[in-house]
């Protein structure tokens, strides 16, 4: 601009853009949380630290037998899996949980790897133990993820402490102690949650069906994933994380097939639960 001329409010916008560099709009929470990547060194880290905290908080629980529930559920189903060889053919033989029988978790996972720890340890005492060991490494995965979500979006310190909100939760807290299944279903939502928000449909699609196979409630999961990807379907270019229209819409129908197939497994009557 020369000496002596009129300057208007064009020229001074022109003039400070000029001197500002152009910064892009500051992301949203929700794209600053999808856009961090999974660092293993960070994720283990946390992983290890949650599971060390988590030991100290709960070492007196470690020795302690399962609850009633527990011990009429899912551990009935395992000792009968290990007293009988795994005969899973005499095991839908069986009366159902209103019968008092042992089966109640056919289609799950837990009975099967509890049976597999009743075999490998020399005492009752030592598989307790052991599941007690399984359960908080379970809980550490669920703190790990929540971390690596949240941290993206806030900060170090605040992932931290919302880690620490949640691991101190009374509910979250006392299932960490009930030698269950709850808190490895936890795990496997976390892991599913994880991959379905990085865009990983079909990964999250298959962690979604493990969730199920721990227990019956994780078709809820199935059913979250479907409602996810057919967002994407919907939105594919507004939305985050960015998924071509094509890969979300075979992500919808593969999350819809899995949950057509868990629900007539679950309505089969196949496990004698008979409720999530």
């Amino acid at each position: 601009m020369r000496l002596g001329s009129r300057s208007t409010p064009g020229d001074a916008e022109d003039n400070l853009s000029e001197a500002l560099p152009l910064v892009p709009p500051p992301q949203t929470s929700i794209h600053g949380s999808l856009d961090g990547s999974w660092s293993w060194r960070r994720g283990t880290a946390v992983f290890v630290a949650s599971l060390a905290a988590l030991t100290l908080l709960h070492f007196d629980a470690l020795d302690s037998p399962p609850t009633k529930d527990q011990a009429m559920g899912l551990w009935m189903e395992a000792n009968f899996l290990a007293e009988s060889g795994y005969d899973y053919a005499a095991l839908l033989q069986q009366p159902g949980e209103f019968q008092g029988g042992p089966r109640l978790y056919v289609i799950s996972v837990l009975p099967t790897f509890l049976a597999l720890l009743m075999k490998v340890t020399t005492t009752p005492q030592d598989a307790i133990f052991a599941y007690h060991v399984f359960t908080l490494a379970c809980a550490a995965v669920v703190l790990a993820v929540v971390f690596e979500l949240i941290r993206p979006a806030t900060s170090t310190l605040i992932a931290v402490l919302c880690c620490g909100a949640l691991a101190t939760t009374p509910a979250f807290s006392v299932q960490v102690e009930l030698c269950g299944m709850d808190v490895p279903l936890a795990a496997v939502v976390a892991v599913s949650a994880w991959w379905t928000l990085r865009g990983r449909l079909f990964l999250g699609a298959g962690s979604s069906l493990l969730a199920f196979l721990v227990k019956q409630s994780g078709i809820f999961v199935t059913a979250a994933t479907l409602v996810a990807a057919l967002w994407l379907v919907a939105r594919p270019g507004n939305s985050a994380p960015v998924v071509s229209r094509g890969r979300a819409v075979v992500a919808a129908l593969l999350c819809l097939v899995l949950l057509l197939a868990e629900l007539i497994v679950f309505f089969s009557g196949i496990s004698g639960l008979g409720r999530f």
